[in-house]
């Protein structure tokens, strides 16, 4: 398993308000810099986040914030979504 240096197991913890690490954060998962998140970068990103099932949640996630149906979050309406997302099922700190 190879390490991603840009979206790597160690949340940056730096700032503790959540909107702002994990809007930070997310960012940092495109990995392939095209300006969205798709499935597979969600995974990776709930898998990092501690999550027991990433896929699944991935999925969830997709379901609640993506907003036009096209499989990904890119606007920032949606990325504001994921965030709330993620906040409300326990993937951020308080």
């Amino acid at each position: 398993m190879t390490v991603d240096k840009h979206c790597s197991r160690s949340v940056p913890w730096v700032d503790r308000n959540p909107d702002g690490w994990l809007k930070s954060y997310l960012k940092r998962c495109d990995k392939d810099a095209d300006g969205r998140l798709g499935k597979q970068e969600l995974k990776q990103v709930f898998q990092n986040l501690g999550s027991k099932f990433p896929g699944w949640r991935a999925w969830r996630a997709l379901c609640y914030a993506d907003s036009d149906g096209d499989g990904y979050i890119r606007s920032e309406d949606e990325h504001n979504l994921l965030v709330r997302y993620c906040i409300e099922n326990g993937f951020a700190i308080e």
